[in-house]
């Protein structure tokens, strides 16, 4: 405390000192109170009520308020009896300097009508018995022995609360001036009853008459013989007061002014008095610690010689452990009192203790090694955990800093005290920063928990936390580490782990998060919630984690599987499945359980036979015990391939796409295909290992190859019909990408015309299934058929339609698919449900293969459509193809004739060009085809190779240039016209209007180009041809749309 705090507060005291003596000799205006008082009596018992209820530092202002305006003189002996009642409630340092400075105003209004009975009332409450102590009244019925002794008794700890705040009451009161002697209340103490006979037995002699009654209260307080039951109120009191009460001339500072305050708050005999005794208190502490450390170490060495695995063993370090920390809490107050005295604390004790916490790490270290597999097996950790990072995470642990063994005992203990709010004064100016600065970094350290995702940031908090150990912030971190959202399983490890690294130094974190996950198991098998999927997950986390970092004893982890064997309902048997695949493999690892699991798991595989178990509850059983304990086998060894194979694998399965396709087939030609030849076809039969998008480039490559190794080509085909009709036929379907993979190859062999549409349509119509097409025109919808085989067939109908199946619609066999289409539309609507991507596939592909054809909703329509075209045996479609065939033909007609009124020349010439370059593609085609399907010749010679490769490179040059020129066409109309010098009498709108009257010609202006000089000059164009017609329907059309804009502007609202 500074010398300015310590001035103010004793300023405070001496200015209210003599506002109490004026009030005591009646001065009513020391308190101002209102000219008009309410009388209310609604009002005034509204106050009394509140006196008793809630006297705290939060209803202060309404106090003082309520004092001011009431008219509170017929309710004194009311108020009293409900101010005293609501003193004992007060705990806190706030609340009591709160409460003082209300009954210090009423006082100040009432002088000592109110005060006096409001003193006996508060003696009385502090000594029920007046033959007894202070320390007799409390401790009565407190256990003598030392190892049975509880020192975190609720009884006793309430107690010790109730008298502390009484006594800083009282010295609260004597500091402020409301009272200063026991002469003051002394007449109006309660009457004893003896013998029939009333009379009031005398509780002070002639010297306590005299002697405040703060020195009587204190020196009750240090009177020996004690048991130190009141040492933790000695100690706080002594931290709050020590200046005012246990100060002399030699400790106090070297200010005049300050020991001028002091000595007329306390004159300086009563505080020599209280010092002295304070001094033999102390002396007397230090045998009794002492004393209890001798006991400790007995008791200790006992402890050592038993089996640590007994299991007696938790509730005997559990009283250890409290035996350790009542007198860690003795020290601590020792060292209070020293600091008061000014005598430095024996370090013979210090030494000690610091031995006991070394012993205690070493007997907790002991501990972990027995439980430990890693020390029982030198191969333990090996075979427990299946990888090296799980045994880092479970095994590994950093090694905890060597922290000062008094600094860790003074911050717990400090944490104590202030978990149970009972301060001093002084201590909470004195230690309100260091306590804050504690309780915002623990809340820091709180919010950083649910962001746990790697060990390192664990490791990291957990050292943290060494430094803020304290008992409040042990409190907060289990709640924290209980209260984790059920959606928030994955950090349960995470939360363990940071528990056990804190445990030497925190056991009853990890305490509490085992009875919490005990308890919380035992709740859930009880309601059998079978919606709360969330919840039951992370409560078998818990348990599981628990018993990997080896906190949950196995008996604890085997009661809990035994509780899901009892009734082995559909929720216990999940439970239980859960159980296993978390822990279940470490239990049946572990060398100590290993037993018990296996014979645990016999008797839940004879459970499972002798009870009837529905299919799906069967799979999980059977996948949880695979999972605990999976037969042996040996592990599958990588194919060991030849570089020569690697390099096959790459070109084709890795580099190949359009741009390269050349490049790799000179590649392949320089395998060896007699000796590479099985290496080759089995590389090439693996078309699922090829990026799917690169199909088309392979399949012109198997194209390219036929020319020069046609019976490797055909057996690849056929092989891969055979495989894709094979799997159709058998009930597995785990390959089923690979076969689509497989049919999407097929059908870009079509679109190369290396297949003939027949072997596609044959797929096709394979794919329909014979068990609901018996033939075309009978359907059984109900046939038995898996509905993954059904699913699988659609899936490679819609593959092949939408690959290849517009240019099978366009074929020789348009007829065939036109019906079949219809019959694939009955087909996949006859099924009841289909997945919603296969459904956007569906309404895709049907108009994607045929645009006019309609799309059904229903198996009746598409079964009526089916139906009519195959009873009239027509083509319903055959004329919207003629007239789509001659719209298109007009389409191209008029782009043409516009073509030649831009360009005569070069329209001529691109004609010729396209024309020739159209009958030389057709008549290539057409020789593809009979090369590849009626031709006898199966080797061509390399000439005739190379001559048509150049064939194909100039038609393609040709159709470039072509496309590219007819693209340019239509930027030429966008240049403007250059202005004429000279026109004449007439203008062009003349001369062309002048035309149109004629309806013979029409004047187009032609822009030519020679050198960097543009001309332009009118040509007469007949005004039937196709560009006239186009330009007069333009020009109306634009005509149009003015006229429809200009309306839609004027009536625009």
């Amino acid at each position: 405390m500074s010398r300015e705090e310590l001035l103010d507060k004793l300023n405070v005291y001496l200015n209210d000192r003599q506002l109490a003596l004026q009030a005591k000799n009646g001065d009513a205006n020391g308190f101002p109170v209102q000219e008009s008082l309410d009388s209310s009596l609604k009002k005034n018992t509204a106050f009394m009520k509140r006196c008793r209820a809630s006297l705290t530092s939060d209803n202060y202002d309404l106090f003082i308020k309520e004092i001011k305006s009431l008219s509170l003189e017929k309710f004194v002996p009311e108020i009293t009896l409900s101010i005293a009642e609501g003193l004992s409630k007060c705990r806190s340092v706030k609340d009591i300097q709160a409460a003082v400075k209300i009954v210090f105003f009423l006082y100040q209004r009432f002088s000592i009508s109110f005060i006096r009975p409001l003193l006996a009332n508060l003696y009385s409450m502090l000594y029920p018995s007046p033959s007894d102590s202070i320390s007799g009244n409390l401790v009565k019925s407190a256990s003598t022995g030392v190892i049975s002794e509880s020192v975190t008794n609720k009884g006793t700890s309430l107690n010790v609360a109730k008298t502390r705040a009484l006594l800083r009451i009282f010295i609260e009161f004597w500091l402020h001036g409301l009272v200063r002697t026991p002469e003051d209340f002394k007449d109006l103490l309660p009457v004893v009853y003896a013998s029939g006979k009333k009379y009031r037995k005398t509780m002070f002699d002639e010297k306590a008459l005299q002697t405040p009654i703060v020195i009587l209260l204190l020196e009750d307080v240090l009177a020996p013989p004690s048991n130190f039951s009141l040492l933790p109120i000695v100690s706080s009191l002594v931290r709050s007061y020590r200046y005012e009460l246990f100060s002399s001339h030699e400790s106090l500072p070297g200010d005049s002014q300050i020991n001028q305050y002091i000595d007329s708050i306390c004159d300086p005999r009563w505080r020599l008095q209280l010092r002295s005794q304070l001094d033999r208190y102390y002396q007397d502490l230090l045998v009794y610690i002492k004393h209890r450390q001798h006991e400790y170490e007995e008791y200790r060495d006992c402890l050592s010689e038993q089996d640590f695995l007994g299991s007696s063993l938790e509730d005997i370090s559990n009283k250890a452990e409290d035996f350790l920390k009542s007198i860690e809490g003795d020290i601590t107050n020792g060292v209070s009192i020293s600091e008061a005295l000014d005598q430095p604390f024996p370090l013979s004790i210090k030494e000690k203790q610091e031995s006991f916490y070394k012993k205690r790490e070493e007997v907790m270290s002991l501990q972990n090694n027995i439980l430990n597999a890693e020390t029982l097996v030198q191969t333990g950790a090996v075979q427990l955990w299946d990888s090296e990072e799980e045994h880092q995470f479970y095994e590994t642990f950093p090694e905890l800093p060597n922290l000062d063994v008094a600094n860790k005992k003074s911050l717990e203990i400090n944490g104590d005290q202030e978990s149970k709010s009972e301060g001093s004064s002084e201590d909470s100016q004195k230690f309100t920063k260091p306590s804050k600065s504690v309780s915002v970094k623990i809340d820091t350290l709180l919010q950083t928990l649910p962001n746990f995702m790697s060990v390192t940031q664990v490791d990291q908090a957990a050292l943290e936390f060494l430094y803020l150990n304290t008992k409040a912030s042990r409190n907060r971190l289990i709640k924290a580490l209980c209260n984790l959202p059920r959606t928030s399983s994955f950090l349960v490890p995470y939360y363990i782990r940071f528990a056990r690294i804190v445990a030497p130094v925190a056991s009853e974190i990890a305490s509490a998060l085992v009875e919490h996950a005990r308890g919380a198991f035992r709740r859930m098998m009880h309601r059998k919630a079978k919606h709360e999927y969330d919840t039951r997950t992370l409560i078998v986390r818990y348990v599981s984690e628990l018993t990997k970092f080896r906190l949950m004893s196995f008996p604890y982890v085997f009661d809990c599987y035994k509780m899901c064997l009892l009734d082995f309902t559909s929720f216990d048997l999940e439970v239980l499945s859960l159980l296993l695949e978390n822990c279940g493999r470490f239990l049946f690892r572990f060398p100590k359980s290993s037993l018990q699991m296996s014979s645990f798991l016999e008797a839940v595989q004879k459970k499972k036979l002798a009870a009837a178990l529905p299919s799906q509850e069967q799979l999980i059983l059977d996948n949880a015990l695979y999972f605990v304990n999976p037969p042996k086998k040996s592990s599958a060894r990588a194919r060991k391939r030849s570089l020569k194979e690697e390099f096959l694998r790459y070109i084709l399965h890795v580099r190949l796409n359009e741009t390269n396709l050349s490049a790799t087939i000179a590649l392949l030609r320089k395998f060896d295909w007699n000796n590479d030849y099985d290496m080759l076809y089995s590389t090439f039969m693996e078309v699922w290992n090829m990026k799917y998008e690169c199909l088309n480039s392979f399949a012109s490559l198997v194209t390219s190859l036929y020319k020069f190794h046609p019976d490797f080509c055909i057996y690849v085909i056929d092989d891969t019909v055979d495989s894709i009709l094979t799997y159709i036929d058998s009930s597995s379907f785990g390959d089923s990408q690979k076969r689509l993979a497989q049919a999407k190859f097929l059908a870009e062999l079509y679109c190369v015309r290396l297949l003939d549409v027949r072997s596609i349509i044959g797929i096709l119509f394979y794919l329909l299934p014979p068990e609901k097409f018996k033939n075309i025109l009978q359907f059984s919808p109900t046939a038995a058929i898996s509905k993954e085989n059904e699913l699988f067939r659609l899936r490679m109908i819609a593959l092949f339609l939408s690959t290849c199946g517009s240019s099978l619609i366009r074929s020789k066999t348009r007829k065939t698919m036109l019906t079949y289409m219809l019959a694939y539309q009955c087909y996949f609507l006859a099924q009841p449900e289909v997945p919603l991507d296969m459904q956007f596939e569906f309404e895709d592909v049907v108009p994607k293969v045929r645009p006019s054809m309609n799309v059904y909703k229903n198996f009746d329509e598409a079964w009526t459509a089916l139906a009519e075209r195959l009873q009239s045996g027509v083509d319903d479609h055959d004329q919207d193809d003629e007239e789509s065939f001659n719209l298109q033909s007009e389409k191209s007609n008029e782009s043409e004739n516009e073509l030649e009124a831009v360009d005569w020349e070069d329209n001529e010439e691109n004609e010729d060009t396209s024309e020739d370059s159209e009958s030389e593609e057709e008549n290539s085609i057409d020789l593809d085809d009979s090369e590849i399907f009626n031709s006898d010749d199966e080797e061509l010679d390399e000439e005739r190779v190379h001559t048509n490769e150049i064939d194909e490179e100039l038609n393609r040059m040709m159709n470039d240039s072509l496309s590219s020129r007819a693209h340019e066409r239509g930027i030429a109309f966008d240049v403007p016209l250059p202005l004429r010098g000279s026109t004449g009498d007439t203008s062009f709108s003349d001369l062309n209007s002048m035309s149109m009257e004629s309806e013979e010609n029409v004047k187009f202006t032609l822009l030519t180009k020679k050198g960097n000089k543009q001309r332009s000059q009118v040509l007469d164009v007949p005004s039937h041809s196709v560009l006239a017609q186009s330009t007069k329907t333009r020009q109306k059309e634009e005509l149009m749309e003015r006229k429809r804009m200009k309306e839609m502007v004027l009536n625009y609202d």
